[in-house]
């Protein structure tokens, strides 16, 4: 039963308030429906590329690695998603694009592209950069005559002109045509005060425009070397074309990289090939002449191990000496202070991943210098910031080459000393075949150079052939046919449903706010007060007093047993019109019909009414006790019912109404206890005075009446919470004004009579 009751006190709100519910969702949905509506619809476009991870794989066929690199290549590979978002990227794809002439229809409310529905053609030229990236309105002003300024109030605008008409203004020399095939089909699109914008965008504009909130790269997986490319835009078209003409932009930067790259080797292999080849031919020429002069054949058999120990050593010694030669040209350019954007080592040379972790940050950051020095001033502390951090990690890098080139530096000291080793052990052989030995060594060592420096050349040169283009489009960007944003149908759902939290706490507050108390049991819900009873709403003259109140009557005959003097009874109420004076009367002439003596005192000085209710006259009473003009053994007055008596309020503009709640007057009051059995006081509503709280703390019963239908429950507990606070543990409610239904009525008036019968027959 109880959780039932939970269960209603839940959901009885929300249909009292389900009005302000759907009032709510219903404003949510028109207002948000015609918010989407009026928001300028973004198309989202998607494409993917494979990134090849061997970025550097002209480099490792020069210099061979002896093992993999797996964490490195993925950490190039989640590196390249801030290569397509640099400005060299954007620059190259951007320059691809047609995308310089902005043209929109204004509206009151919405602004929408026009792409291949346009009213007129615009022929322009840009005549100083103050005309790019800048919005100017048109206004037509109807017969081939338009307005221009840079807002849409065509009031404001001080250049007006005929379609047709060369202009040159704000930096633009242009010439407005209207397209006439297109009037022809569409004669509507174009009418006196429609309004148009256009724009000229520079590159520098377009590239400022790609941010992350339109352009989103991100990979299918850590593992997995594809990217995904969204870019959202409000022409389709355009999110299309973008996304295909950066992954081009992408590849070509690649091939003209891997270009350059491939051709400064190949310069590069070309000298030291020369070099080799005559020093071979030198060798070899040397070597005929001395056989020819001593007459020599083969070399000994002991002499091939030495010369293939040396042909070993000359080959690590070739190898070192062309990675020395790239680390010494990468510290050279390091040195010189240039833009490493325009510089790319061959990181295999290199040999440690710290290298090219370090070389890409470097030049990340001075992509970034390059893009702030666009905004700001080189003094800036933006740009110093992170200038600073370039100079920290340039010199670390510089720091790091110039070790590596004193560590190759050692090891071919090293293969130096080893060899010069094994010349010392030929110099011990005859001389002749020392000569022949060494004749033959560096014919095999020249030889061995220029084989290892063609076939590197060789392979370089079909790579550069056949790699030029290593990355591949996945999947190209389609036309998107439907909006991205705004979403209409999460914007609604979100929204309705934050509606509905709203309605259901704006049903919730006016429930509590209004809720008003109905019953007994709702009223014992919200209390933890006693109740006495109920008095049911009942038309006059159908019931007599005492058949209305016998149950009520019948509970407090239970209580005076506990009294021997009588009974002190106060009246009262939280607000005014809860019916206290009524319950106060009625109660007291259904106690007098049962041979009580019963004295009514009306306190109640804001609006007293008792002598009303009674049928007697309002003379004397409190008023003229506390005046001194009657003794309070006089005051009380005869009422139309037997056993009943009225101490009225009297005349209490004339009196100090303070004194009414005096102790003085209390005990005055108490003293008539010795006379009558019950003495019912009715007191002010709470809620206009406090004073009654004396006299209710010297009463043996108060009784608090609420108004069922009426007395609001924050109300009702806000007068538990006094009777709590002044500690009136003394306490009942009585529910007043109870509307029953017929078949209740008749139930309740049956227990009634039979109360009824009871106290006539102990009376």
């Amino acid at each position: 039963m109880g959780f039932k009751k939970d269960i209603l006190n839940v959901v009885m709100p929300l249909l009292r308030g389900a009005p302000f519910i759907a009032i709510i969702l219903a404003c949510t949905y028109l207002s948000v429906s015609r918010m989407v509506d009026y928001m300028t619809p973004k198309y989202r476009a998607a494409g993917a590329i494979r990134i090849n991870l061997k970025e550097n794989h002209l480099a490792e066929d020069l210099f061979p690695a002896p093992g993999g690199g797996g964490a490195g290549k993925v950490d190039a590979f989640i590196a390249e998603i801030e290569v397509f978002k640099s400005r060299e990227i954007l620059r190259k794809t951007f320059e691809r694009l047609d995308f310089e002439l902005d043209l929109y229809r204004v509206g009151d409310m919405k602004t929408l592209p026009l792409i291949d529905e346009r009213p007129f053609l615009l022929q322009y030229e840009v005549l100083e950069p103050r005309g790019y990236d800048k919005l100017f309105y048109l206004v037509y002003q109807g017969n081939g005559r338009f307005s221009m300024g840079k807002s849409k109030e065509a009031e404001t605008h001080q250049l007006v002109f005929r379609a047709g008409e060369e202009v040159v203004a704000e930096g633009l020399r242009f010439t407005l045509r209207l397209n006439e095939p297109f009037l022809r089909e569409k004669p509507h699109s174009l009418k006196p005060g429609d309004c148009f914008a256009f724009r000229i965008n520079s590159i520098d504009g377009l590239i400022n425009g790609v941010s992350d909130a339109n352009l989103f790269i991100k990979p299918v997986d850590k593992d997995v070397p594809i990217l995904k490319i969204y870019y959202l835009n409000e022409v389709p078209e355009r999110a299309m074309k973008f996304v295909n003409a950066l992954m081009e932009a992408y590849m070509e930067h690649y091939r003209e990289k891997l270009e350059k790259k491939a051709d400064e080797m190949l310069a590069y292999l070309d000298v030291k090939l020369d070099s080799a080849e005559r020093a071979l031919r030198k060798a070899e020429a040397e070597l005929a002449a001395f056989k020819t002069a001593n007459s020599l054949v083969n070399p000994t058999q002991e002499s091939d191990a030495l010369l293939k120990e040396t042909m070993q050593l000359n080959n690590q010694k070739v190898d070192l000496e062309l990675q020395r030669a790239e680390l010494q040209r990468l510290f050279d350019y390091l040195a010189s202070g240039n833009d490493l954007r325009d510089f790319t080592p061959n990181f295999q040379a290199l040999k440690e991943d710290v290298f090219r972790t370090t070389y890409l940050k470097i030049q990340d950051l001075e992509l970034q210098k390059h893009d702030l020095l666009i905004k700001y001033p080189a003094h800036s502390e933006e740009v110093m910031n992170v200038q600073y951090k370039i100079n920290e990690l340039r010199t670390m890098l510089n720091e790091s080459v110039r070790n590596t080139i004193r560590n190759l530096d050692l090891r071919l000291r090293k293969i130096d000393q080893e060899m010069a080793e094994v010349d010392a052990t030929l110099k011990s052989y005859p001389e002749k075949q020392r000569r022949l030995v060494e004749l033959e060594r560096e014919v095999q060592l020249r030889e061995a150079m220029y084989n290892y420096l063609s076939k590197r050349r060789t392979e370089l040169a079909i790579a550069r052939s056949a790699n030029l283009y290593p990355h591949q489009i996945i999947d190209r960007a389609l036309l998107p046919t439907t909006p991205s944003s705004p979403n209409r149908p999460l914007i609604l759902g979100v929204t309705l449903f934050f509606a509905l939290l709203l309605g259901m706490a704006v049903a919730y507050a006016w429930d509590f706010w209004r809720a008003k108390v109905t019953s007994v049991s709702k009223l014992e819900d919200i209390m933890s007060i006693p109740v006495l009873g109920e008095l049911a709403h009942v038309p006059e003259g159908q019931w007599d007093t005492f058949e209305l109140h016998a149950r009520i009557v019948a509970k407090l005959t239970q209580l005076f047993a506990h009294y021997q003097n009588g009974m002190f009874i106060t009246v009262a109420s939280y607000a005014p019109l809860e019916g206290k004076s009524f319950a106060a009367a009625q109660i007291g002439r259904a106690l007098a019909q049962t041979g009580k003596r019963v004295l009514l005192i009306d306190l109640d000085i804001w609006k007293p009414s008792l002598h009303e209710l009674v049928g007697t006259v309002n003379f004397g009473g409190v008023a003229g006790i506390l005046a001194g003009d009657i003794d309070v053994y006089d005051a009380p007055l005869l009422t139309q019912t037997e056993n009943l008596e009225l101490i009225p309020a009297g005349d209490v503009e004339a009196c100090n109404p303070g004194m009414i709640f005096s102790e003085e007057f209390q005990l005055m009051l108490q003293s008539m206890g010795s006379i009558y059995d019950v003495i019912i006081v009715d007191t002010p509503p709470l809620s206009l005075a406090i004073d009654a709280v004396a006299v209710m703390q010297q009463s043996h019963l108060n009784l608090f009446v609420v108004r069922a239908r009426y007395s609001k429950v924050r109300k009702v507990k806000a007068l538990e919470k006094l009777i709590h606070e002044w500690e009136l543990f003394n306490s009942m409610v009585l529910l007043n004004d109870v509307r029953m239904k017929p078949r209740e009525l008749k139930k309740y008036r049956h227990e009634a009579t039979g109360w009824k019968r009871k106290l006539l027959n102990r009376a």
